[in-house]
């Protein structure tokens, strides 16, 4: 509700859109090489922040960062082991496994990894680090010990 008695608040739009850049001249904007009604977009690339926060848009952009990092670790495995990151909804995903197992199986074994995120599926997806490190661990636990 607004701030008048309880009437709701105006319907947004760009007209009464704004950003603030942090700027505290119009020559300041002009030398970030902003200029009026310029286009604004969301940065697409992955954010570190806080204690060892990640964040990423897209439907799990964060959690797919986070896991990449487990097979850049390289374990020490014998045989083949085929990883497949993904960011998709359970349903979705499910019908993809089956994809896969069918053009690529039959698998010895298969091992599922899930990692929490905050705010999930939106433009500020957020994974902790530590939980990362934990699921990279047990994965390349399972790895190494099959």
């Amino acid at each position: 509700m607004g701030p008048a008695g309880g009437a709701p608040d105006p319907i947004f739009t760009v007209d009464n859109a704004y950003v603030d850049v942090g700027a505290t001249s119009a020559a300041e904007v002009q030398g970030l090489g902003i200029a009026v009604l310029a286009p604004v977009s969301l940065a697409k690339r992955p954010h570190l922040y806080g204690d060892r926060l990640l964040a990423a848009p897209s439907r799990g952009g964060a959690r797919l960062c986070a896991l990449a990092a487990a097979v850049q670790s390289k374990p020490n495995v014998k045989g083949t082991v085929a990883r497949r990151l993904h960011g998709a909804e359970p349903l979705c995903e499910r019908r993809r496994l089956a994809s896969v197992k069918a053009l690529l199986g039959p698998f010895d074994d298969i091992k599922t990894a899930v990692l929490q995120a905050r705010y999930a599926d939106t433009a500020v997806e957020t994974v902790a680090l530590g939980d990362a490190d934990s699921s990279s661990g047990k994965s390349c636990k399972w790895m190494e010990g099959r």
